[in-house]
């Protein structure tokens, strides 16, 4: 994961160099790198948004396993929750974790998504600009 998010801060700072004088065979070339790389990325999106979701159920269902024991020895309802919360806690902090890594992730994502359509925009413009130089070179 950590390699890909290299990889797409590497390919991105190359385009904001490079893209108002790189060629269209080189802009195709940074494109399918880019898309491939965001397609890795994607693979540890799903795999941290399952962790969390996993996380997510375990942590309530404990709590609320916790909760029933806790009222079940008499406390009170209150007290219980409070107290399963803190028997929870150290899932919460996964779940949080998942979460944060799978948001990060996800704006990641977004984001090399943007880019890969302003540089399609670009190659669309070289190849329109590239067939109006030809036409006027062939009259």
């Amino acid at each position: 994961m950590d390699d890909s998010i290299k990889k797409i801060n590497s390919l991105i700072e190359w385009y904001n160099n490079n893209s108002d004088k790189a060629s269209i065979d080189k802009l195709l070339d940074f494109q399918d790198k880019l898309a491939a790389q965001t397609y890795f990325l994607s693979e540890s999106l799903t795999k941290y948004h399952s962790e969390f979701t996993n996380a997510y159920r375990v942590r309530k269902w404990t709590f609320n396993k916790e909760k029933t024991a806790f009222i079940k020895d008499k406390m009170t309802a209150a007290l219980a929750d409070a107290k399963a919360h803190t028997v929870t806690e150290v899932l919460k902090e996964t779940e949080d974790f998942n979460y944060n890594i799978g948001y990060k992730l996800d704006i990641i994502i977004r984001s090399a998504d943007r880019i890969l359509k302003v540089c399609q925009q670009r190659i669309s413009y070289l190849k329109m600009e590239y067939d109006q130089t030809k036409k006027q070179n062939m009259t």
